[in-house]
This record gives C-alpha cells, structure tokens and sequence, in this order.
C-alpha cells in the first residue's frame, strides 16, 4: 500500500496490528472514523482532500496531530460531527475548503481558524450553537463563499466582516441577528455579489448595504421584523431582490435607479403600504405582490418595458 492515493474506507474500523503510513495519499474518505484512533503510523504527509463527515471525533480526538502533517491539505469535511464543540486546531496549513456543516454542539471557533489566508470556502451552515464570531474572521483574505446559515445562536456579526475583501457569496440566513447586529463594516465588501440575510429579528438594514457595488442578489424573505429599507440607489448591478414575508415592512422607496433589477419579489408583506417609483427598472422580468391588505396602487407599471411575468394578487 505504499502508493496508495486514493481510498474510502467509510465507517471502517482497523485492527490494532494495522499499521500502514498512507503517506503516499491524495485523497481519503473516512466517514463515520471512530473515536479511537489506534493508526499511530498514520503519516499522511500528501494528504490533499480528507472527508471526516458524520465521525465521533471530539477536540481531543488523537487523529489530529497526524492530520497536521499533511501541510498540503486543502479539502477538509467535518459534516455532522455532533461532538465537536470548538473548530480544530489548524495551524501551518493550506486549507481552501473548511466544512463544519451541521455540528450541531460547535460553540466555539478556535483562534487558529482565523489565520487560514488560503481559504476560499467556509461552511459553518447549520452550526446551531454557535454564539460569535472572532473578530480575527477578517483575516480570512481570500475567503469567496461565507455560509452560516442556521446558526440561530448568532446574533451580530463581527465589524471585521466588512474586512473580507474578496467574499462574493455571504449566506447569514435565519440566524438570530438582532438590530444592530449587521455592523456597517458589511458596506466594505467590493466583492460581494450574493447577500443573504433572511430568517433575522432586525427591524431596520445599515445605510450602507446600498453601497455595495457589485451584488446581484439581495435576499432579504421572512425577515418579519423588518420596517424599512435603506434607500438602495447604489445596488446598481442589483438583479434580483427578495422581500417574501417581510410582514413588517410598510414601504419601499429608493428602488428607482435598480436598473439592472430583473426580479422582484414581495409576498405577504401584509402591512405594505407604499411601493415607490418603479418607472426606471428597465430591466425587470418578473414583478410578484401577493398576499397583501394595506396596498392600493401600484405606479407606473405600463413603463415597465422588459416585464415578463406580473403577479398581483391580494
């Protein structure tokens, strides 16, 4: 087996007297690994995806220190790892794909996490106990995809987060995001083409997500504390705007220059009042408005020249 490269060796336990290095491994799937680990040859050292989903291993699972010999690592899946309480120790590494979805008991992240400038993919979706974010997560210089939905534990996001320069996908979706928990550092995120923010319990968006200049998709559904908007002049590459079951929200205005807009959506906002100008979104495909009780009018639909597909309905 010593040029091994690839192997799957799911739910498996190894007898004691099995004691091979792998050291020539690429890629090992190990899901379901026990929690203890008697491989104390293990030397994986060109180790590059490691699949550890829905393992019993806990922060003091001996399997670690083997694991940081593979310097070249850039996959790790820790998926439905429900005895993990705090994220590993990953130090000295080349991570460019951190999974921590569905760990249900992870509480913590471990400041080491903080200094992964390769990752591009985070994914702590689902992670339900988690409370905080380090301020440290701005260091994640490369960081493209930032998932975090479902963590309904966490209820602001640190000021760094505006530090992320090359995010383009954010998902902090039914979380527990209070007001004042969207800091209005989010405004920092050049990159940013993909805002996700709904399921949350604020009432109001900082000024500044209007000054996001690439996002194409801003989903704010089922935010049902949600009063208003921001005036969103800025989101000039803005496509498409989700408002469903925003039952809070009594008028939106500023919508105008979103002449890029192609996708409009805003069902059972029961208290919508007011929907502002709308004559200057050229580009508009699909308008949906459902479900509502307080509105009366809305202007200037006959200018809408690319519409596609209109729903009204009360």
């Amino acid at each position: 087996m010593a040029e091994l490269k690839l192997l799957q060796i799911d739910y498996a336990h190894f007898a004691p007297d099995f004691m091979p290095s792998f050291s020539a491994l690429i890629w090992l799937s190990w899901k379901g690994c026990p929690l203890e680990f008697t491989q104390t040859k293990f030397h994986p050292m060109n180790l590059v995806v490691h699949d550890l989903s829905y393992s019993l291993l806990t922060n003091y699972w001996m399997g670690w220190k083997h694991i940081k010999v593979a310097k070249n690592l850039k996959v790790l899946n820790l998926t439905g790892c429900q005895h993990l309480v705090k994220t590993p120790k990953l130090e000295n590494c080349r991570l460019e794909v951190l999974i921590l979805e569905n760990c249900e008991n992870l509480a913590e992240t471990d400041e080491s996490i903080c200094d992964l400038e390769s990752l591009v993919i985070l994914n702590m979706r689902g992670c339900t106990e988690l409370r905080n974010l380090p301020y440290g997560i701005g260091g994640l210089s490369s960081i493209k995809d930032f998932n975090l939905h479902l963590c309904k534990g966490l209820e602001k996001l640190p000021d760094s987060i505006g530090l992320l320069q090359n995010l383009e996908t954010f998902d902090s979706s039914f979380c527990g995001i209070k007001d004042e928990g969207i800091p209005d550092a989010i405004g920092w995120l050049s990159s940013l083409k993909i805002l996700r923010l709904g399921g949350n319990n604020f009432q109001s968006l900082p000024v500044t997500v209007s000054s996001l200049p690439v996002l194409q998709t801003l989903d704010l559904r089922f935010c049902n504390e949600l009063e208003s908007l921001p005036a969103l002049i800025g989101l000039r590459n803005l496509k498409r705007l989700n408002l469903d079951n925003c039952q809070s929200l009594a008028e939106i205005e500023g919508i105008e220059r979103l002449d890029s807009l192609e996708l409009l959506m805003m069902k059972n906002c029961r208290s919508l009042r007011k929907i502002g100008k709308i004559s200057g979104l050229r580009k508009l495909k699909e308008l949906i408005v459902t479900d509502y009780s307080m509105l009366y009018e809305i202007k200037c639909l006959e200018e809408l020249d690319s519409l596609e597909l209109l729903t009204i309905k009360g």
